[in-house]
Order: C-alpha cells, then structure tokens, then sequence
C-alpha cells in the first residue's frame, strides 16, 4: 500500500510513522509513505493559502497549490 500524505508540516507525521505497527509494516514492505509538502509547489515568496472568509483563524489552501501536490504525489509513484 502506498499512501502520500500532502500537508505544510511533514515533520509532524515523521513520529507516527515511525511508531511501533507502522514502522514493522514499512519494515516489512506492507505500506510506504511520501510526504509532500505545499510550499514546495509554489514559488519561495508565493503563499499556499489565501484570504480567508470572516473573521475566524485559518488557512485556505489555494486549488492550483493542491493540485499540484496531487499530481506530484501521483507522479512519485
């Protein structure tokens, strides 16, 4: 099984992954993993969100930076 998790903070699934079930199943050769990170898919000085809508905290990842972290991701393998 090959899964690609696409996030702005890769770091953070760097521990789950590498816990005990998951590591013996990537050990194994049952599962891999990718991580794709969004500010990779843009320009250095570009953002991946945009505005968001109200007044509440967040992030809106633009469409054309998640698209281009699917195709990345399905290109990968």
């Amino acid at each position: 099984m090959k899964i690609s998790v696409l996030t702005v903070f890769p770091e953070l699934y760097d521990q789950f992954i590498n816990t005990s079930l998951i590591s013996r199943a990537i050990e194994k050769g049952v599962v891999e993993f990718q991580h794709i990170r969004f500010s990779d898919m843009c320009e250095p000085k570009d953002r991946i969100d945009g505005p968001t809508c109200g007044h509440g905290v967040g992030m809106i990842l633009k469409p054309d930076i998640v698209a281009k972290a699917i195709e990345a991701a399905e290109s990968r393998w």
